[in-house]
């Protein structure tokens, strides 16, 4: 399964600002068409990733995990910034715990994703709260 981090930069001016997507591979597809993806926009950028709120967002097509460039229908563009496996812990209703391991490619600075384990918990409907773990990651991998 795959991750990727997309900087998605919305047209002036836009009811939602300009934000980051965190897209999480759910399950496996066989067209880069079918909505695969988990998508939570997060307000502030991944740098900061010990405690963030998050918006769920609708499934997202798995041709999200490796393209940057102009979104169709004046939505804007998205920038690939980071992408890898995700090692996935455990899924439930309200809560998914997840391993990010990155690809080799440089990491942005400070984005100390690499190897540890987060937490999504849902806060109500379409709100959550991304959590980097405390302790050891599990060093598996994805």
């Amino acid at each position: 399964m795959r991750f990727s981090v997309l900087r998605h930069t919305l047209p002036t001016p836009s009811i939602r600002g300009s934000h980051w997507d965190l897209l999480l591979q759910f399950a496996d597809y066989l067209s880069e068409d079918e909505r695969s993806l988990y998508c939570f926009e997060l307000h502030f950028p991944p740098d900061q990733w010990s405690v963030l709120a998050a918006s769920q967002l609708p499934n997202h097509r798995a041709v999200y995990l490796h393209y940057s460039g102009p979104i169709s229908h004046g939505r804007g563009s998205v920038e690939l910034v980071l992408g890898g496996n995700i090692h996935w812990l455990s899924k439930c209703e309200n809560c998914y715990e997840f391993e990010l391991i990155p690809d080799s490619h440089p990491i942005p600075l400070n984005w100390n994703a690499n190897g540890q384990r987060f937490q999504l918990s849902r806060q109500d409907k379409e709100e959550w709260s991304l959590y980097l773990c405390k302790g050891q990651p599990s060093g598996q991998g994805g």
